[in-house]
């Protein structure tokens, strides 16, 4: 695994030291050998990560992920906002589509009455007694102006009706 030149050099450097300051020259050498490689290597990798130890490193990262943070904390209540408006909307949507549901079935009801004459002119009593129903059966959606217009009858005619 290890070239031949390379194993030829090492052994020069070590006997070459053991010779200049004996065993402890060797043991030391190893010794800030591995110290050094190891910082090296911590080093590269930092360098690798785009990190860099420090505290002033250490207190931006953290300015960093607190900016974050706040951007994602806005970013939460602005959707809570727009949630909150979209229930708002589907519950008039969900009203409006109950009114037009009462209003369809009112008017076909409605085909099967007789709209025949009577000596003041329209007899509107079982027309309005359809709009009473609708009211009495959801008073929270009908919605007594729209059913006396798709049934082509006054609301005044109605309330009229219903007082006497």
């Amino acid at each position: 695994m290890l070239g031949e030149k390379r194993i030829e050099r090492a052994t020069a450097r070590w006997r070459a030291m053991y010779a200049a300051n004996g065993m402890e020259a060797l043991r030391g050498q190893v010794k800030e050998n591995a110290k050094k490689k190891a910082a090296a290597r911590t080093k590269k990798k930092a360098e690798a990560d785009g990190r860099e130890y420090g505290l002033q490193d250490v207190a931006g990262k953290l300015e960093e992920l607190l900016a974050d943070v706040e951007l994602y904390e806005s970013r939460v209540r602005q959707l809570e906002k727009v949630t909150m408006e979209l229930t708002d909307r589907m519950k008039v949507l969900e009203k409006r589509s109950n009114e037009l549901v009462i209003e369809k079935e009112v008017l076909c009801k409605a085909r099967t009455i007789d709209r025949g004459f009577n000596a003041n002119g329209r007899n509107n009593t079982e027309l309005y007694q359809l709009i009473r129903e609708a009211v009495e059966a959801c008073p929270e959606y009908a919605n007594v102006t729209k059913l006396c217009e798709a049934l082509n009858v006054s609301a005044r005619g109605y309330y009229a009706y219903y007082k006497n």
